[in-house]
């Protein structure tokens, strides 16, 4: 593995997290617009598919947003092809824009959760739906 193949797969895996972050934002906005309060069982249906998405596309992307850290250290110590400075900000900045891009989103996410409720059946699942988002790695719906 060659330092141009590394410093490559540095910025792309950053871009690839970025586009996810991308959906993430757009399906949180699609599902703020078109249901501006859960008032019934389809919308809290509608709710829950949103959520298990953000909750795959995030398990996605966990892996991607660390990979680049990883590589590097294993380039550093045992191929020698990268170089500490300027190299490590490769890794660095890429990773600091995506992680001031998901708390940007989780603005959005929290208007989300926080969305008006119809009713105490409704709100009591809604509110089971996103202790869920919040504590759990997979959807259990």
């Amino acid at each position: 593995m060659t330092r141009p193949v590394v410093l490559t797969i540095f910025l792309v895996l950053p871009v690839i997290d970025l586009i996810i972050l991308a959906i993430g934002a757009l399906t949180l906005k699609s599902f703020k617009s078109s249901h501006p309060r859960i008032s019934t069982t389809s919308h809290l249906n509608d709710f829950k598919k949103m959520v298990k998405l953000h909750k795959y596309l995030a398990l996605a992307s966990m892996p991607i947003l660390w990979i680049p850290g990883a590589l590097y250290g294993f380039c550093l110590f045992f191929l020698d092809v990268v170089n500490v400075i300027p190299d490590i900000l490769f890794v660095i900045g890429p990773s600091a824009v995506i992680i001031v891009c998901a708390k940007l989103l989780n603005r959005l996410q929290n208007d989300v959760e926080t969305l008006p409720v119809e009713g105490d059946a409704l709100k009591q699942e809604r509110d089971r739906v996103v202790g869920v988002w919040h504590n759990q790695a997979l959807p259990d719906w």
